[in-house]
C-alpha cells in the first residue's frame, strides 16, 4: 500500500512539473508590454497550525527580460532561533525553458539579516543572487519556512513591482486553530483578484495582470493599489503570548509584555538625570535638557536581539554601555523622563521620506521605528531619540505627518506626528549682487532654511570646506566659471534654522547681445525641471508636503547702464501652489523678488497637465532674461 501511495505521489509531482512551463514562449504579448519582467507563477500558502506554529510556502516562477529586473533574482530568507527554514532552492532556466542552473540551500551565502549596521543581532538570512548570463531568463524559487512566530502574517499583494506583469499569481491563508483570523483589503474594486472564502481561511488568485508603470509623484504604492493584511487576535511572539483584538489591546500588551520592565534605571543614573534639572525648569525644558544629555550621551546602533526586534533594551544597560537602536534609546529617554516628572510614550511608526501611515483601521504588528511622544497640552512633542544632532522636537522628513501607535500603560492609541506646512518647509535665500562692466558678478548670498530644508542642508554641517564648494557649484550648476571664495554655516538649533552664507564669484555671468548685454536676475534658486508628459496618467498628483521658498536679491549695475524691457509682475495661482515674481529698477540697481509656495495634497489626475504647465511656467520665468544698455 505505501508503495502504492508513494509511486502516485510521484506521479502527481511530475504532473505538476509538466504544468509549469519554464519558457518564454507562452507568454502573451499583452504582457510583455511595458514590462522588465513577468512573474509567470507565484503561490504562497500560509498555513496557522496554532497559535505557536506557522508554515509557509512559496513557489514562483519569473521570466526576466532585462537588467532592470535582475532584482528579483535575489533570493533573501530570513532565520534565527524561532524560525527555521526547511526548503530553499533556486533554478535557473535560459529562454527555451532548458534549466543551466540549479541552487541548493547549502550553496547560499549565510548573512546578517539586518546589514552591517548591526552590532547584536540573531537574525540571520540565507541570500543569493544570480549573475545573469543573457536575457531573456527564467527563475524558480521555491521555499518554505516553519516558526513558532504567529504575529507577523505575510500580507497579499497581487502587484508588488512597477514595470512587471503577472500570469498567474496565488495566496492562500489556512487557519487550522480557533482563533480568529482578521482580514483587511485594500483597494480591492478590481476586476482582476478572484476570491474564494472558506470556513478555515481565504484563497485569492490574479490572472493577467500588465505592467504598470510608475508615474511621477503619484500616490504611494500601497495608498492606490490591492493589498491584504492579516492578523490573529491571539499571537505568539518569540515565546510571548499576545492579544490583539483592536490597537487598544495590542497597545496593552506591548506595553506589558516588552516595556514595562525595560523602563529601569540604577539608583546612580537617576541621581545623574536629576541633577541635570532644576525645580523651576517647565515641563519642555527638563525634557529639552535630558534629550540633550542622551543626545551627547549615546550613538546608534543597530540591534535586532530579544522578542522580534519588538522589546527595547533595558535603560540601564543603555546608560551604561552608551548606545542602543531606536527602540533602546527611545526607551533611555522616557526612563529619565519618567524620573524627573515627565510623561512621556513609547510610538511605533514606519519611519521614512515618503509619508506612510498606521493603519489606524487594523491592529497588528507594523511599523519599523520608534520615537517619543510627549504630550504638550493641544499639541504633542515627539521625540527622534537616534540622532545626535537633530534639535529637540525636530521630526521633519523622516516621522512627520503620519498615523502612529502610542503606547501607554492603559493601552494602544493611534495619534498622528506633526504637520509642517508651507511656512515652517521654508527655504529664505537674500543676495546682493554686484555686476561689473565687462560681465563678472560678485555675491554674497545668505540662506536660512526651516522645517523639511533644515534636515535637508543639515548635512553640509558634517563636509570639508572643499566638499562644500562642490555643493554650491551643483546647486549652481547653470552659472559657469562660479567660484566660491568663503562659506559660513551655522546650525541654529534653538530656532531649528540652518543658516548658510556664501561668498562667490563668475567673469562671464553677463552675456553681450551686439550693443546689450542679457542676464537673468534670477542666479540663485532656478527650477530646472519639468515634470514628464502623460497622454494618460492613471494615478493621481500626491504632494507629500508644504513648502516655500523666498528669493530676494539686490543687483548692482554698473554705472551708465540702465535695464530695458522690464516685464510685469508674475503671479501664478493654483490649487497646489502659487508663484510669484516682481523687479523693481532703480537707477543702478535692480530689486528682484520671488516666492513660491507648494501645497500638499492629493490632486485628481486630471489636473495633472495643469500642474505640469504649472511648473513649466516657473522654469521659463526662472531663467527669463533682462536687457542692460549704455545710456
Amino acid at each position: 500500500m505505501k508503495t502504492i501511495l508513494a509511486i502516485l505521489l510521484i506521479a502527481f509531482n511530475v504532473s505538476a512539473q509538466e504544468k509549469l512551463n519554464y519558457s518564454t514562449k507562452d507568454i502573451p504579448e499583452e504582457l510583455k508590454k511595458n514590462a522588465n519582467a513577468v512573474i509567470k507563477h507565484s503561490e504562497v500558502i500560509l498555513r496557522i497550525n496554532s497559535q505557536n506554529e506557522l508554515i509557509e510556502k512559496e513557489h514562483t516562477i519569473i521570466t526576466i527580460f532585462n537588467s532592470k529586473a535582475d532584482y528579483l533574482s535575489e533570493v533573501f530568507e530570513q532565520y534565527n532561533q524561532d524560525t527555521k527554514i526547511v526548503d530553499l532552492q533556486l533554478r535557473v532556466f535560459n529562454e527555451f525553458g532548458l534549466e543551466i542552473e540549479k541552487i541548493k540551500k547549502n550553496k547560499f551565502e549565510d548573512v546578517s539579516a539586518v546589514g552591517g549596521a548591526a552590532m547584536y543581532t540573531d537574525e540571520r538570512a540565507k541570500y543569493y543572487s544570480y549573475t545573469a548570463r543573457s536575457y531573456p531568463y527564467t527563475i524558480e524559487i521555491t521555499k518554505e519556512t516553519k516558526t513558532n512566530t504567529t504575529a507577523f502574517l505575510k500580507p497579499f499583494i497581487p502587484l508588488e513591482h512597477y514595470s512587471v506583469s503577472v500570469m498567474h499569481r496565488s495566496y492562500s491563508v489556512i487557519n487550522y486553530t480557533d482563533i480568529k483570523l482578521k482580514i483587511k483589503e485594500d483597494n480591492f474594486n478590481v476586476s482582476y483578484i478572484s476570491k474564494e472564502e472558506k470556513s478555515n481561511g481565504v484563497k485569492y488568485i490574479v490572472e493577467n495582470l500588465q505592467a504598470i508603470d510608475k508615474e511621477y509623484q503619484s500616490p504611494d504604492f500601497f495608498d492606490i493599489y490591492p493589498l491584504a493584511y492579516f492578523s490573529l487576535e491571539y499571537f505568539n511572539m518569540k515565546g510571548v503570548q499576545g492579544v490583539n483584538t483592536n490597537w487598544k489591546s495590542f497597545g496593552k500588551w506591548m506595553y506589558d509584555e516588552l516595556i514595562s520592565d525595560v523602563v529601569i534605571l540604577s539608583e546612580d543614573a537617576v541621581k545623574e538625570v536629576k541633577s541635570l534639572v532644576n525645580e523651576s525648569d517647565s515641563n519642555l525644558e527638563k525634557a529639552k535638557k535630558v534629550y540633550e544629555y542622551m543626545q551627547n550621551k549615546t550613538r546608534y546602533i543597530n540591534v535586532a536581539i530579544g522578542i522580534g526586534g519588538w522589546k527595547p533594551d533595558k535603560a540601564t544597560n543603555v546608560h551604561n554601555l552608551g548606545y542602543g537602536d531606536c527602540k533602546g534609546l527611545t526607551n533611555y529617554t522616557k526612563a529619565m523622563l519618567d524620573e524627573i516628572g515627565v510623561t512621556s510614550y513609547h510610538t511605533i511608526v514606519f519611519g521614512g521620506e515618503g509619508i506612510r501611515d498606521i493603519d489606524k483601521e487594523f491592529s497588528c504588528a507594523q511599523g519599523n521605528h520608534m520615537i517619543l511622544n510627549i504630550p504638550n497640552e493641544d499639541e504633542d512633542l515627539w521625540l527622534e531619540c537616534t540622532s545626535q544632532s537633530v534639535p529637540f522636537g525636530f521630526i521633519a522628513n523622516f516621522t512627520d505627518d503620519r498615523d502612529v501607535l502610542v503606547v501607554t500603560p492603559e493601552g494602544g492609541e493611534i495619534k498622528h506626528t506633526k504637520i509642517y506646512n508651507a511656512s515652517e518647509n521654508k527655504q529664505h535665500q537674500k543676495a546682493n549682487v554686484i555686476i561689473s562692466k565687462n560681465g563678472a558678478l560678485k555675491a554674497t548670498v545668505n540662506i536660512a532654511s526651516r522645517g523639511v530644508n533644515y534636515n535637508n542642508r543639515m548635512y553640509l554641517t558634517s563636509l570639508s570646506e572643499k566638499d562644500k564648494k562642490i555643493v554650491y557649484k551643483n546647486d549652481y550648476s547653470y552659472v559657469n566659471g562660479l567660484e566660491v571664495s568663503k562659506i559660513e554655516i551655522l546650525n541654529n538649533k534653538e530656532e531649528i534654522t540652518l543658516r548658510e552664507k556664501v561668498e562667490l564669484s563668475t567673469l562671464a555671468y553677463v552675456q553681450k547681445a551686439g550693443s546689450s548685454f542679457l542676464f537673468a536676475p534670477n542666479i540663485f534658486n532656478r527650477q530646472q525641471t519639468i515634470p514628464p508628459s502623460y497622454s494618460n496618467r492613471k494615478t493621481p498628483l500626491k504632494i507629500q508636503r508644504s513648502e516655500s521658498e523666498l528669493d530676494e536679491y539686490e543687483i548692482i549695475i554698473p554705472e551708465g547702464m540702465s535695464v530695458e524691457g522690464v516685464s510685469d509682475n508674475i503671479e501664478i495661482t493654483e490649487d497646489f501652489g502659487s508663484y510669484k515674481v516682481s523687479i523693481m529698477v532703480n537707477s543702478n540697481s535692480i530689486k528682484y523678488k520671488r516666492e513660491l509656495i507648494i501645497n500638499a495634497g492629493v490632486y485628481d489626475q486630471s489636473t495633472y497637465t495643469k500642474y505640469r504647465n504649472f511648473i513649466k511656467n516657473i522654469v521659463k520665468t526662472d531663467k527669463s532674461k533682462l536687457v542692460l544698455t549704455f545710456n
